[in-house]
């Protein structure tokens, strides 16, 4: 049987190039899919200037300080604030939530707002006595509470968030990463609410790469400085205040 000849060369080249695209395409579409909807495949490969520009736009974000110094140690109460948060949140207390007589749950457990009294008491700030008065004097304003009890009410969310609407200032519940002119809104020390379920984190002086400020929180197994804000953004937001409010 006569053999049949060899292809001609510019033939033979244009199957491997048609095959090498086609393989190339198999690849990158794999790769867009991991990358998810968001683009960030894409945006990483043709993008990456205007990324590092957009970064470097929020790295210099005016920072808010309070002129306050309730417990006289030269650091504004802002600083105070954020200090005291984020010692509390390195020694890793526990979720867990339990009524304690006294008030104060034990070294090493907790939950979300005994971040809140922990960081507050480092500024000179009693928040277990100011809202007991406040609720003694204003209890109308309170509706969740049926009876006070001091041990327990200032350890509330639902409290927290009247507390906080009559004594801070109450600010924007929108957040838009990336916007210069919004996150600068968001300031470290400010207190953040949360919902479904309730929650209540200080935002941290740290920031994401979108500007979104970490939490210091309890939000279990344990407490911790973390990047979780749009996550508990997207549960629902039912209050963002500064204090003191200046």
């Amino acid at each position: 049987m006569e053999k049949k000849p060899p292809a001609p060369a510019h033939r033979r080249a244009s199957f491997f190039a048609l095959a090498f695209l086609v393989l190339l395409a198999v690849l990158l579409a794999g790769l867009t899919a991991r990358a998810g909807a968001s683009g960030s495949f894409w945006d990483s490969v043709f993008s990456s200037g205007a990324s590092s520009t957009a970064s470097s736009t929020l790295d210099d974000l005016p920072r808010f300080k309070s002129r306050p110094d309730k417990n006289g140690n030269g650091l504004s109460d802002t600083d105070d604030i954020i200090a005291g948060a984020r010692a509390y949140v390195a020694k890793r207390p526990i979720y867990r939530n339990a009524y304690h007589r006294g008030g104060y749950p034990p070294e090493g457990e907790g939950v979300c707002t005994d971040v809140i009294w922990a960081a507050l008491r480092q500024a000179g700030y009693d928040l277990k006595q100011a809202m007991t008065d406040d609720i003694r004097a204003h209890r109308h304003q309170y509706r969740r509470i049926d009876r006070p009890d001091s041990n327990i009410d200032f350890r509330r969310v639902p409290n927290l968030i009247v507390y906080f609407k009559r004594h801070g200032k109450t600010l924007t519940t929108t957040i838009k990463p990336g916007d210069r002119e919004n996150l600068a809104l968001w300031q470290p020390g400010d207190i953040v609410t949360f919902a479904n379920p309730d929650h209540v984190a200080i935002l941290s002086d740290r920031r994401n790469r979108e500007g979104v400020p970490y939490l210091l929180h309890n939000q279990g197994p344990w407490a911790e400085e973390s990047d979780d804000f749009m996550y508990w953004y997207k549960r629902g937001i039912t209050g963002h205040f500064r204090f003191p409010p200046e």
